[in-house]
């Protein structure tokens, strides 16, 4: 299979194939990408989100009150482990940021 690289006009076609069928047409969205299938698509908008999100300066928090008692255990340890959820997403976009780029 042939990898394609995603280009800003590729982000721009994506972008405009959201808005108009939804976060939830990836097969419609990807028939406007040639070389890029559905599941592509919605990893890549994902990517692009937590992007914008990051660079925002907004963090991807849970919220504790939508959280049961084991859920709520693991963002304590995971708090106390790696530290700040805000943190994590920022490095995380950081790398998909300079993959995307690429």
């Amino acid at each position: 299979m042939q990898s394609y690289m995603w280009t800003n006009t590729h982000f721009d076609i994506l972008k405009a194939a959201v808005a108009k069928y939804g976060e939830h047409q990836w097969g419609h969205v990807a028939t406007l990408l040639p070389g890029h299938n559905a599941m592509m698509c919605e990893a890549r908008w994902r990517q692009l989100q937590l992007l914008e999100q990051a660079q925002k300066g907004e963090e991807a928090r849970p919220d504790p009150k939508d959280m049961d008692q084991d859920e709520l255990e693991m963002l304590r340890i995971f708090v106390r482990d790696v530290g700040d959820v805000g943190d994590v997403v920022a490095r995380v976009t950081h790398q998909a940021g300079k993959l995307c780029i690429r």
